[in-house]
This record gives C-alpha cells, structure tokens and sequence, in this order.
C-alpha cells in the first residue's frame, strides 16, 4: 500500500472491470485501504469480517481510477491522464523563505518526516 492506496493484484490496466467491487476502509486510527473484488461473494465474507470492528467501509462499483505520485494527475483505469491536479502558479513573486510545500497553512504532523 502506498499513500493509503492499496495496489491492485497485478497492477495492468487491462485488468480493469466495471463490475468489480471496491471496498473502501477507513479504520478510526491508520491509513485508509481499498479492496478489490471480482465476485459479490467474495466482498460480502470480506464485509462481515469487518462487522462490530473501528471501521466505515464504502462500497464502489466500476472501474478504479488512481491519483499519481508527484506531480499528482489523475489517471483512469486504461492508464490515462485525465487531468493534472498540481496548481501550476506562474508568480515570479520571491519566496524568501525558500519554502517548498504546496500550503504553507497545513500543519504537517509526518513523524517520520519531522523525526
């Protein structure tokens, strides 16, 4: 998993089915996943796995798109560029701060990072 995002089993676009479920989790504490599935059965033993636990799950149907590493775009099942996410500003404003990040305003609380 990378970023939240879990990979498909074999990673090839020509695997994508617009009748596969995507089962979403997102447990109170830790990173997001989303499960793959080809049969109804199969999501359904995976759903009462997760009953009673600190979970909310969503349920999708169709095909999985992806968000790329840096510079983020999206990308459609058929490995497409849909669309460039990156804010592209053309100011020639001078940062004196050399500051890299994207918002100065979010707090970035990556222990591993700030470690």
């Amino acid at each position: 998993m990378h970023n939240g995002q879990s990979e498909p089993e074999t990673g090839h676009a020509e695997d994508s089915n617009p009748d596969k479920f995507y089962l979403i989790v997102v447990p109170d504490f830790g990173k997001p996943e989303c499960k793959e599935f080809t049969a109804k059965d199969d999501l359904v033993v995976e759903l009462r796995k997760l009953v009673k636990k600190r979970v909310s799950c969503f349920i999708v149907k169709g095909e999985r798109w992806h968000i790329s590493l840096p510079p983020r775009k999206l990308i459609s099942s058929n490995n497409i560029i849909e669309a460039d996410l990156t804010h592209v500003d053309d100011s020639v404003e001078i940062d004196v701060d050399g500051f890299l990040f994207d918002d100065p305003d979010v707090i970035d609380d990556d222990e591993e990072f700030n470690s």
